[in-house]
């Protein structure tokens, strides 16, 4: 069973830190100056570097997968040639 750690009422530790973290923006353009487009730039980014790091995890997946695919399919050539299973199924 997941044990859920409480913050401040019901709400669990994890969405209060969610709702804190991504206030700051909002109070940065409200009260400091910040610019929107600086704001939006920056979330732009993230995601664009969230992506890149998603498809690099994908192919690197990818990558292993051919590899245990080709390394199977070597090692039931191997047992094929030796007599030990018949070809062909």
């Amino acid at each position: 069973m997941k044990r859920i750690v409480y913050g401040f009422g019901r709400w669990p530790a994890s969405c209060l830190a969610l709702v804190v973290v991504n206030l700051i923006p909002l109070l940065g353009v409200m009260f400091f100056g910040w610019s929107v487009f600086v704001v939006l730039f920056t979330c732009w980014m993230e995601n664009a570097v969230t992506g890149a790091n998603q498809l690099a995890i994908a192919a690197l997946v990818l990558v292993k997968i051919v590899f245990d695919l080709y390394a199977h399919l070597s090692e039931r050539k191997k047992f094929e040639r030796s007599g030990v299973i018949r070809s062909g199924l």
